[in-house]
């Protein structure tokens, strides 16, 4: 259902960002639409956090290895793609590793 909105905006030659998008399997499907200009090539994905720790704290679904995989993949398809996320730093009981983590998974 995603896809055929996305594509039915893209029609519209307006411009089309997506906000909110969580990095789920059916994103896949929207990415070769920003690749062709239909719709903006940006994303706002709420990561929060990399840590999996700090992330199951915050009772947040996710897979940091499996994530990152998954944009190294949409980049393949387009390279222009920007990414903007909100993080959230000194969550009870973070530590220090914890936020060295996030600073090197957005490496």
């Amino acid at each position: 259902k995603m896809q055929s909105l996305c594509e039915a905006l893209g029609e519209m030659g307006v411009w089309v960002r997506l906000h909110y998008v969580y990095p789920y399997p059916h994103v896949d499907d929207i990415i070769p639409l920003m690749a062709e200009g239909k719709i903006l090539p940006y994303l706002d994905i709420p990561f929060q956090h990399a840590s999996p720790k700090v992330l199951k704290a915050m009772k947040r679904p996710a897979h940091d290895s499996k994530t990152l995989e998954r944009i190294r993949k949409w980049r393949e398809i387009c390279p222009e793609l920007t990414i903007r996320s909100p993080f959230i730093v000194g969550f009870p009981g973070e530590t220090e590793e914890d936020f060295q983590y996030l600073l090197d998974w957005l490496d």
